[in-house]
């Protein structure tokens, strides 16, 4: 049976990606190293703590206590999870983890959009649709249901002209937002850029 290109995209980031441009392969880009570790494996130390010294005293508030850090740990994961792409752009399509493979064809646009909060430069790539999200042919990218509760690096908006966008914040992965920009667009067919 041949591979879908999500799961194609998702073989080849675990291999490693690769970053020579279209020529070479997918281009896949996860979150920034050692980004969430400290919150991860922080959160989930201070909570197995909470619970052991509450569930040892008999204090079963320390150990109800225990459930905010743990959830936190749980909530930013992804942060930590190197098993799939969280973007990747591939000659079918941009790869949007726990989205899919949206196609080429179904992309109107592509824009970056950067905003300064105190000293941060955010950055989202806006992906617009030519139709309704609900109509599109997503190619679904299957992960194991309890991913469900995690973070996701994006959000599905209307926009005022009631255009639907899929918006992918960027500031997190790895790679400078312009850079992901342009590879986003080096793979998208010539006559839609």
């Amino acid at each position: 049976m041949a591979k879908s290109s999500a799961e194609e995209l998702e073989h080849r980031w675990q291999r490693g990606p690769e970053r020579n441009g279209p020529q070479s392969g997918p281009f896949a880009v996860g979150f920034e190293p050692a980004s969430g570790d400290l919150l991860v494996y922080g959160m989930a130390v201070f909570g197995i703590a909470l619970l052991v010294i509450g569930l040892g005293s008999g204090r079963s508030l320390l150990a109800m206590a225990a459930m905010g850090p743990l959830a936190l740990s749980f909530w930013n994961y992804p942060l930590i999870d190197k098993s799939a792409p969280q973007l990747a752009t591939h000659a079918d399509g941009l790869f949007v983890e726990r989205l899919g493979l949206i196609p080429w064809a179904e992309i109107a646009d592509l824009e970056l959009k950067q905003t300064a909060v105190r000293n941060m430069l955010l950055a989202r790539l806006v992906v617009t649709l030519h139709r309704p999200f609900t109509d599109i042919a997503l190619r679904p990218h299957h992960t194991a249901s309890w991913k469900r509760w995690m973070m996701r690096n994006w959000s599905l908006h209307k926009s005022k002209d009631d255009a639907d966008r899929v918006v992918i914040d960027l500031h997190p992965l790895t790679g400078t937002p312009q850079t992901l920009l342009e590879n986003a667009r080096s793979y998208r067919p010539r006559s839609k850029r």
